[in-house]
């Protein structure tokens, strides 16, 4: 887990937190700024590192990307 990536990880936590004690009137708007931020580290996490997930739907392309001997 890279810097960044503990860097979200604690900002969700903290917005996770300030929706659990915000008053009946801010509930909903730090929860749903907390499920945004959620997703956008989900997506994230997935598809935005040199590692993460590769769509090539020709597979001769993705086997000339991923192969070195190839």
């Amino acid at each position: 887990m890279s810097g960044r990536h503990k860097v979200e990880v604690v900002i969700f936590t903290i917005l996770v937190f300030i929706a659990f004690i915000s008053r009946a009137d801010y509930w909903i708007p730090w929860t749903v700024l907390a499920i945004f931020w959620g997703i956008l580290c989900l997506f994230d996490w997935l598809f935005i590192n040199e590692k993460g997930f590769m769509f090539e739907p020709n597979f001769k392309n993705w086997q000339r990307i991923t192969e070195p001997r190839y």
